[in-house]
Order: C-alpha cells, then structure tokens, then sequence
C-alpha cells in the first residue's frame, strides 16, 4: 500500500479496480480446487494485490466523485458545511457498502450456498462474482477513457 501513490498516478483508479477485481478471479477459482494447505497459502497472496489494488482505487475513485459533487454543492451552499458532509458520507458509504452491509449479505449467502452445495461451490460463485466485477470496472475504465477523449 505504500507505493499506493505511485500506481494510482500511473495507472489509475478506475484501471486499479479493473486489476483488482482480474486478480480475484484466480484467487476465487483457484481456491475452490486447492486440495493442500500450502496451495491455499499460495493462492491467499492474490487477497493482497486484490484488496489494495480495490481499496486504493475506490477511495481515490470516490473522492473524486465527492470532489466533484462538493463543487456543485459549493456553488449552491452558503457555507462549507454541506460540502464536508458529502466528502465525509462518500468514504463512510463506500467502507459500509464494502464492507458492512456487503460483507454482510456476502456472508450469509455463502453460509446458505456452502450449507446446499459445499464450500467449493462458494468459492466458484465468488469466481463469477469476481468476473462480473471486472465487467463492471471495464466498463467505466472505458466510459471513462471515451470521455476523457
């Protein structure tokens, strides 16, 4: 995380969830058919580029999106006041929707698909969930640079 800066000058937020979410796919596949411990450890060090690649990428993505919103705010506002609650909930939406509610509702779907299906079949539906994610990141990778143009 510490050279965070650097690839998100070079690469990018929204390009840094493109990765990240790519990276989760093997993870995700390649755990459901891991049969040895040591395999599972092998295949964990993916969790580091995916979830640094996604949580760099999503706050710099949502506070430009803040930034942004701030500034129409600002124009609208008497004082600053509006425009630091909407810096502050966007991070705060951001770390609940990832990791409260999301976690939430991820855990108890795969509580529920290991219970009719077993803990492999978790990890493949996580697979495609990965795969549909970065579907969605290329998508606004690619709004983004079409608009950029």
């Amino acid at each position: 995380m510490q050279a965070g800066g650097w690839f998100l000058r070079r690469v990018g937020a929204e390009r840094m969830m493109l990765v990240a979410a790519l990276s989760a796919v093997p993870r995700f596949l390649l755990t459901a058919r891991a049969t040895s411990p040591f395999a599972l450890v092998a295949v964990q060090a993916l969790h580091g580029t995916s979830f640094a690649w996604f949580w760099l990428g999503a706050v710099q993505w949502i506070s430009v999106q803040a930034s942004d919103a701030v500034s129409q705010a600002r124009v609208h506002a008497q004082d600053d006041a509006p425009t630091v609650t909407i810096a502050r909930s966007a991070q705060s939406l951001l770390a609940t929707a990832s990791y409260g509610l999301g976690a939430l509702i991820g855990a108890l779907g795969a509580g529920e698909v290991a219970r009719a299906y077993g803990t492999a079949a978790v990890f493949e539906g996580l697979g495609f969930v990965a795969v549909a994610a970065a579907c969605a990141a290329g998508i606004v990778v690619r709004s983004v640079t079409m608009s950029s143009r």
